[in-house]
């Protein structure tokens, strides 16, 4: 491993705790930077290793795939005007064509090695610990404590590395954070580390789990709005509005990173005079749906499932982590939304899957 790619991992490992005052949103959008700059040396890192190390295969279904996606997003935001918007992004976030081409090149140019495992490991237990000590519902370097929760509950396989000790604050953390699609991730962690070799057992408890905790969650909900009136800025109407957009455009979509414009021209259940601007559907599969139609939300269904059934039957330790990270993140982005420091571990995961399957191809050549 050359001093750049130690740059890289360095960068990677300090991303979530990367924030400044002095920007306009100094939580999401220094890291976004940071992103940046992590794709631009990637890819030099990159070009530099491709005059020895690469070698022709037959592809790879989910490199194709990401590839598909990738264009039918670009070419769908470009279709529904507004271009520049689709590219950058909703202002606080940078969460633009431009982000995702970042997190894309960095996940195919990256491979996962101990140093980033075992940085990130502790950077997640530092962080849990941040939580409990300030208590709360504290966000610490993310502004927002479901972001934290997100972070700290797709991050608990990297943590488990460590050691299962490390990972009881980090759920402690999760808990105190009162994120309900942390705890549902933190407990469906926990199942799989007890019932792994018994899958019969794993997923008649998982649904047991799902159900109980939607059985409360459902039972809170009550509690707090007990005349049922539906607030601005629900899941309820959020997720409501996604499905109307879905079916106004299910071929095109809006384009990516435009749900603010569909949530603005839809109305349900009444016209609001004056309406609270939303800009993510709060589900990952409903943020491709949006963005660009069913064949958008098909490929992204294709490459995730077909990325999880790679990783996890592979045997190696990197494998079997990003195959449970991509089954959390998945588990976790239906119920809000991810942080970018999320995100690119997500491609990272699919980068891998991308990375096995070319090697298996070569294999079979050889």
């Amino acid at each position: 491993m050359n001093e750049m790619q130690k740059s890289i991992i360095l960068l990677l490992i300090l991303l979530p705790f990367v924030h400044s005052e002095l920007s306009f949103s100094p939580f999401e959008i220094p890291k976004v930077w940071t992103i940046y700059l992590v794709t631009l040396m990637s890819i030099g890192s990159y070009l530099y290793k491709m005059k020895s190390e690469v070698r022709p295969s037959k592809g790879s279904s989910i490199l194709i795939a990401l590839s598909s996606l990738w264009v039918w997003l670009v070419i769908t935001s470009y279709i529904n005007g507004n271009f520049w918007q689709s590219w950058l992004g909703n202002y606080y976030r940078l969460d633009g064509l431009l982000t995702l081409t970042a997190v894309m090149l960095i996940a195919l140019s990256l491979r996962p090695r101990k140093f980033l495992w075992w940085g990130m490991g502790v950077g997640s237990v530092v962080l849990s610990g941040l939580s409990i000590w300030f208590g709360g519902e504290s966000s610490l370097f993310f502004g927002n404590p479901n972001l934290l929760a997100g972070y700290l509950a797709v991050t608990l396989p990297i943590t488990n590395i460590l050691g299962i000790f490390w990972v009881v604050p980090q759920i402690g953390a999760i808990v105190m954070l009162k994120s309900w699609g942390g705890v549902l991730v933190a407990l469906l962690f926990i199942l799989f580390i007890v019932a792994k070799n018994k899958p019969k057992l794993l997923v008649m408890s998982a649904v047991l789990v799902c159900l109980g905790l939607g059985w409360l969650y459902q039972i809170e909900q009550v509690r707090l709005n007990p005349q049922n009136i539906v607030v601005a800025e629900g899941r309820e109407r959020i997720w409501k509005k996604a499905i109307i957009a879905i079916e106004k455009k299910p071929i095109i979509g809006w384009g990516w990173a435009q749900f603010g414009r569909a949530f603005k021209t839809i109305d349900w259940p009444v016209p609001y005079s004056a309406d609270v601007h939303v800009d993510r559907t709060h589900a990952s599969i409903t943020e491709y749906a949006v963005a660009g139609g069913i064949p958008a939300l098909s490929l992204f269904i294709f490459i995730v499932f077909t990325s999880v059934g790679v990783l996890l039957k592979d045997k190696q330790m990197h494998s079997q982590v990003l195959g449970l990270v991509l089954v959390l993140y998945l588990i976790y982005s239906q119920t809000n939304v991810t942080s970018v420091a999320v995100e690119w571990l997500f491609y990272l995961a699919i980068g891998e899957a991308i990375s096995l399957q070319l090697k298996a191809n070569l294999t079979e050549m050889i």
